[in-house]
């Protein structure tokens, strides 16, 4: 046996011309954006379900792509909130592994835009927003 059997998948579809077809999942998928939500998340151990960076950056299939570049995005989707939505909504995979099929994240309300244009370097804004939003303060 081979070692192309056992290699990346590229290998199966481009074969030794793997970089090419790499190159062209990059141009036609474009998996490139600021926020990354985990495809699969073990409740007990990921402190983190969405990583963000400033600057576009490319992904692989295990995560779902945010292509708006707004860190609060990733807040929420790393807030104790989002975490017991996914605890109760999210798809079993084993005891502890859950997740979110697109459509179910598509499902979820959008946050309104007056929340997602909030000042971070301003507190009181932040604290206004999530007091007015959430019924919440903060001490």
């Amino acid at each position: 046996m081979g070692g192309r059997e056992y290699g990346h998948p590229s290998l199966k579809f481009g074969g030794d011309k793997w970089y090419q077809h790499v190159w062209r999942q990059l141009r036609v998928k474009r998996p490139y954006g600021y926020i990354f939500i985990h495809d699969k998340v073990d409740l007990r151990s990921h402190e983190v379900i969405a990583n963000y960076s400033d600057k576009p950056l490319c992904a692989s299939k295990n995560f779902y792509i945010v292509r708006t570049n707004n860190p609060l995005i990733a807040a929420w989707y790393n807030s104790s909130i989002f975490r017991e939505l996914l605890a109760v909504f999210g798809r079993k995979i084993s005891q502890t592994w859950t997740r979110l099929l697109e459509n179910d994240y598509l499902a979820i309300p959008p946050v309104p835009s007056r929340v997602m244009n909030v000042d971070l370097q301003n507190m009181s804004s932040v604290d206004r927003v999530i007091n007015e939003y959430l019924g919440l303060s903060i001490l």
